[in-house]
């Protein structure tokens, strides 16, 4: 049976030249079932703010769900950067990069190798 883990994460204050800021830090599952340290710059001066972040973030990962699984990139390009490109770019710009997605990156590499793959290669 697997240990189940619980985080808080951790919060520090740094003075900067615009200011205090907070660093948060905290470790997030990888898709090969590892910890990876992740740190994040908070710009706000109250630490009760930058203290509700990690609480957000860790919040999946205190639950105990599920790893994060390996996709393809079809998969991927198909679920997850649709949703982006439709909801961030203009008509135009989402045009070029479906085009230049399904010319160059479909043809080449969507049945070879996995997201992960993809993005270590690239």
């Amino acid at each position: 049976m697997t240990r189940s883990s619980f985080q808080k994460g951790y919060v520090f204050s740094r003075t900067t030249e615009h200011g205090k800021v907070h660093v948060i830090r905290y470790r997030v599952r990888s898709v090969d079932g590892r910890w990876k340290h992740k740190a994040e710059t908070v710009n706000s001066p109250r630490r009760k703010d930058a203290e509700k972040i990690p609480a957000e973030r860790l919040r999946e990962v205190n639950r105990g769900l599920k790893l994060p699984v390996e996709t393809s990139f079809e998969q991927f390009s198909g679920d997850h950067w649709e949703t982006y490109v439709s909801q961030n770019l203009k008509p135009s710009t989402q045009a070029s990069h479906r085009s230049n997605v399904r010319t160059h990156l479909l043809r080449c590499c969507c049945r070879r190798c996995s997201t992960s793959q993809l993005l270590w290669n690239y």
